[in-house]
C-alpha cells in the first residue's frame, strides 16, 4: 500500500509542478491543478516509458528519471516563488442550511456507488474480454520483459495481446505501478479508473456554484448505466469519456475567461484521450475544428 501510494504521489508532484509553471496567471483553481496534474503526471511518465522501452532501456530506469524531472519541477518552482499557490491559504467548513437537507439522499446514494466501484477494484479479478486478454496481458507482458519489442512479427509487439495497435497510456502506467511496488498485484493496479474517474466526477460537482445542483449533477452521473461498473474494472472506456469530457469543460472555461491556460489543458486532455484509446481520434476530429 506504501509503495502504491508513493507510486502515484510522484505521478502527481510531477503533474502539479508542470501544471503550476503553465498556470503563469493562477487562474486555475486547486481542484483543477491536482485533478489535472495526477492525470498530466501520467500521461508524461507513460510517454517516458515508452521512449525508454522502445530503446531497450529497462523500465525500471523511469523511477530514477522521475525524481530527476521532480527536483528540477521543484527547484523552478521554488525559484519563481509560486510553490505556495499550491497549498490551501484558507480553509472553511461550507454553511448548511435547512435547503441542503434535500442533498443528503444524493450524497448517500453517490457514497454507495463509491464503494461498490472500490470493492470492485479491489476484489474483483480481471476476468472478462479486453479486461483480461488486452489491457492486463499487455501491461504483464511489458512488466516481465522490461522493454517494449519493436518487431512487428513478435508475439509480444507492443505488449501483445488481443490488439497489438491499441495506446500504451495505462497500459504503462501498470508496468510503472507494478514495477515500484515490486510485484504484479491487481488490487492495486485496476484501481486506477476509479481514482480518475472519481477525481474527475469531483471537479464536475465543484464547478458547480450551487452546490445542490452540483450535487444532484453528480449523482445523475454515476446513474448513467454501466458507467459504476465500468469505474471498477480494467476498462478505459470510462477515462477517455472523462478526458473528453474535461476538455469541454476548459474549452467552456476559455470561451469565458480567455486565458491560454485553458488551451493548453485542454491539448493535455486530448491528447490523454488518444494516448489511452484509439477510438479519442473521432472524438478529437471536431474538437480540433471548434
Amino acid at each position: 500500500m506504501i509503495l502504491y501510494i508513493l507510486a502515484n504521489l510522484l505521478l502527481l508532484l510531477i503533474g502539479l509542478g508542470i501544471i503550476n509553471l503553465l498556470d503563469t496567471k493562477n487562474v486555475l483553481t486547486l481542484v483543477e491543478k491536482y485533478v489535472v496534474g495526477f492525470i498530466l503526471g501520467i500521461a508524461v511518465n507513460s510517454f517516458l516509458l515508452f521512449i525508454l522501452g522502445w530503446a531497450q532501456i529497462h523500465m525500471s530506469t523511469v523511477k530514477f528519471v522521475d525524481i530527476g524531472i521532480l527536483l528540477i519541477l521543484i527547484f523552478f518552482n521554488y525559484r519563481l516563488d509560486i510553490w505556495k499557490r499550491l497549498i490551501p491559504s484558507t480553509f472553511r467548513m461550507p454553511k448548511f442550511t435547512k435547503q441542503d437537507l434535500i442533498i443528503i439522499p444524493f450524497l448517500l446514494l453517490i457514497l454507495f456507488k463509491v464503494f461498490f466501484s472500490f470493492f470492485n477494484s479491489v476484489n474483483v479479478p480481471s476476468y472478462f474480454d479486453d479486461e483480461k486478454w488486452n489491457w492486463n496481458i499487455k501491461s504483464k507482458t511489458i512488466y516481465n520483459v522490461g522493454i517494449i519489442s519493436t518487431v512487428p512479427t513478435d508475439e509480444a509487439y507492443l505488449g501483445g495481446g488481443g490488439h497489438k495497435g491499441y495506446p500504451l497510456n495505462f497500459i504503462l502506467y501498470k508496468v510503472y505501478v507494478a514495477d515500484f511496488m515490486g510485484v504484479w498485484d491487481e488490487s492495486y493496479i485496476n484501481l486506477v479508473t476509479f481514482i480518475v474517474f472519481n477525481l474527475v466526477i469531483l471537479l464536475v460537482i465543484l464547478s458547480f456554484p450551487d452546490r445542490i445542483f452540483g450535487i444532484i449533477t453528480g449523482y445523475l452521473i454515476y446513474s448513467i448505466p454501466l458507467v459504476v461498473w465500468h469505474s471498477g474494472t480494467a476498462y478505459y472506456d470510462l477515462i477517455y469519456a472523462c478526458f473528453y469530457l474535461l476538455s469541454l469543460m476548459f474549452f467552456m472555461r476559455y470561451i469565458e475567461k480567455k486565458d491560454d491556460i485553458y488551451l493548453v489543458l485542454i491539448g493535455i486532455l486530448l491528447y490523454s484521450t488518444i494516448f489511452t484509446k484509439n477510438e479519442g481520434m473521432i472524438l478529437i476530429t471536431p474538437s480540433i475544428f471548434l
